[in-house]
């Protein structure tokens, strides 16, 4: 049996990796609940905020990379009856069964999103709810998705906003072009707008906190059109599940949760005019001088990396060494704009 399922595989076999399910409390805390599980691992459920709420499973000796800025918040922990638990914080409810482990995420008493459902032929779950590889270094966690329940998100993508029966892998990198896999601005966050619109309910969000790989199957017809399955390449998985009205708070909810963006210069909201491909950086100043000579607006001129490396590389030495900020030749009105841009 191969130890990691790769995306050049094709299929995924859900036998690959062991099921997660709980074998008793460990006890409850203010923000939450933690069990022990089948496999060894700590299974943790805890609340971040009205609507927000984190699933977690393995070891916790990741670096902190800084990609979550929440921090816990205090919800209220019941036992709503034998064997399952539920986290309350607004109108959000996420509810747990840890054995077999099932989950589910409520907004205002309406159920938006819950753990995979989907059967084989002879009744056994098609996939774990939550599963990790035996030698570790890979999770599987599956969710249900309605019958014509459409999926968006997941960052940097090429084809259809609608993801619902497509298979993409989020992995943050450089990428050479547009068709490539790895895409430099995909994030693991999908969100849904709920299955009955106009109908009381909400919508929904998932986001996987991992400095690693990840594989969606969103409905995806080779692994389960019902089911939206996530192969994670890490030590541990992580997840956060967001519910509200509308897709506009999921997407303030995971805002708040990662982060905002900081408020950008005014300078950099302007034009912004780029050099032809090669064109040396003298080139450029004869570019600028037009455009004041012609009236044409502009705040930023984009440089061609490949012009501004040997000037870049120069400037890392002292003294008689020129900077990269002012290169020789250029007229002092020209100031930094940024790593590869001009200030007109």
């Amino acid at each position: 049996m191969n130890t990691s399922y790769r995306v050049t595989a094709g299929q995924l076999d859900p036998s690959a990796f062991l099921p997660l399910d709980g074998q008793g409390s460990l006890g409850a805390s203010a923000s939450g609940i933690a069990f022990a599980t089948t496999t060894g691992d700590i299974l943790e459920a805890a609340c971040y905020g009205p609507g927000v709420f984190r699933l977690r499973g393995g070891p916790a000796t990741r670096p902190d990379y800084g990609i979550v800025q929440g921090l816990a918040q205090p919800c209220a922990v019941v036992q709503s009856q034998p064997g399952t638990w539920t986290l309350t914080a607004g109108d959000g409810v996420f509810e747990i069964a840890p054995k077999p482990l099932s989950f589910r995420l409520l907004h205002k008493g309406v159920p938006v999103l819950q753990s995979c459902t989907d059967l084989r032929v002879d009744g056994s779950p098609r996939f774990p709810v939550l599963g990790r590889q035996r030698r570790g270094g890979q999770w599987l966690a599956a969710l249900a998705l309605a019958s014509s329940e459409p999926v968006y998100g997941l960052g940097e993508q090429s084809g259809p906003l609608d993801k619902r029966g497509q298979r993409v892998r989020s992995a943050v990198a450089i990428a050479q072009d547009a068709g490539a896999d790895r895409l430099q601005a995909s994030t693991p966050f999908a969100w849904g707008p709920g299955a009955r619109a106009g109908a009381k309910g909400g919508a929904w969000g998932v986001f996987v906190h991992t400095a690693g790989s990840v594989t969606h199957g969103v409905g995806n017809p080779g692994w389960s059109h019902r089911s939206y399955a996530l192969v994670v390449d890490d030590e541990a998985v992580d997840l956060f599940f967001f519910a509200a009205d509308a897709p506009a708070e999921i997407l303030g909810l995971y805002a708040q949760l990662t982060g905002r963006a900081p408020i950008v210069p005014v300078w950099s909201l302007g034009l912004w005019v780029a050099c032809e491909r090669n064109e040396p950086v003298v080139a450029t100043q004869v570019l600028a001088e037009r455009l004041r000579e012609r009236g044409v607006p502009c705040d930023v001129l984009v440089l061609d990396h490949r012009a501004t490396a040997p000037i870049a590389a120069a400037g890392r030495g002292a003294g008689d060494r020129p900077d990269p900020r002012h290169p020789s030749g250029m007229r002092p009105g020209l100031r930094p704009g940024g790593q590869s841009g001009l200030r007109a």
